[in-house]
């Protein structure tokens, strides 16, 4: 898993005779969007594969938390599971799960006095809509705590776009990241929240097309490189984003923002 081949013979923005792999080699890198874990669907990788990864791709830190781990429905044993690699790995910036069906103020409890720095929800996997009470009330206790929520947004979340400008109006302080920056809904969610301080898209998973729909209708500055491994690799992710900012022009500077700027402030 940490061997990468060279997609920079792939790159469209190679071809053009844009020096790819030289930008790659002086760009800092932080994730937004990954896991450690197995997951119900079959999905999984652990530490020491993602860190083999983060390392043969130059990948600084990432934001990491588990999977929609089979046997812990309250993301117990996960959670620990997630801290313990972040202790022994400052690379991994570690966040925690809650289920917001099942008792999630005890282990929203149990976690707060260590070091995580957010929480992950996936209102698929665990079944629940945006405009949840139980889900309202993690997001007041996230803005009090100073934690950052990143909300995974895909197919099946209905009204998207509609909660997401509730959420953000609703808890001005909180620190919001839009897991797959809204995916299928990515035109109306960037038309809700796009000029949002406290909203922040991650790159994770979503369509060159969409990735286009960010730069095209956002400030650089609201944009967050993601890989979502283990369903992408790093370098996939990488190279994906890298080479649709400079065909579309992208400078430099707004690279940087994108691939670490961005989310550092977000963090510190």
């Amino acid at each position: 898993m940490g061997k990468t081949m060279d997609l920079s013979q792939y790159s469209l923005a190679s071809t053009l005779g844009i020096p790819v792999k030289k930008l790659l080699s002086k760009l800092e890198i932080w994730d937004a969007h990954s896991h450690i874990g197995t997951d119900k669907d079959g999905h999984a990788i652990g530490p020491t594969a993602f860190l083999a990864q983060m390392k043969a791709n130059h990948v600084q830190r990432a934001v990491a938390f588990p999977l929609n781990t089979p046997d812990d429905p309250n993301f117990t044993k996960s959670n620990d599971q997630i801290i313990q690699i972040a202790k022994k790995h400052k690379e991994i910036i570690p966040f925690f799960r809650l289920d917001p069906k099942k008792e999630w103020e005890k282990e929203f409890d149990r976690v707060l006095d260590q070091e995580f720095q957010g929480i992950k929800l996936h209102p698929l996997s665990q079944n629940f809509p945006l405009n949840d009470p139980e889900f309202r009330k993690i997001c007041s206790r996230a803005q009090d705590a100073k934690l950052v929520l990143l909300i995974h947004l895909g197919f099946g979340v209905k009204n998207t776009a509609d909660h997401i400008f509730r959420i953000a109006t609703e808890f001005p302080k909180l620190r919001i990241i839009l897991g797959h920056a809204g995916f299928v809904d990515v035109e109306e969610v960037i038309k809700a929240v796009g000029d949002f301080e406290n909203v922040l898209f991650d790159t994770s998973g979503i369509r060159v097309f969409d990735i286009c729909e960010l730069f095209q209708h956002l400030d650089d500055r609201r944009i967050a490189f993601g890989s979502d491994v283990p369903y992408f690799t790093l370098d996939v992710a990488i190279y994906s984003l890298l080479d649709t900012a400079l065909l579309m022009g992208k400078s430099q500077k707004a690279i940087k923002r994108i691939f670490h700027d961005n989310l550092v402030r977000w963090l510190t």
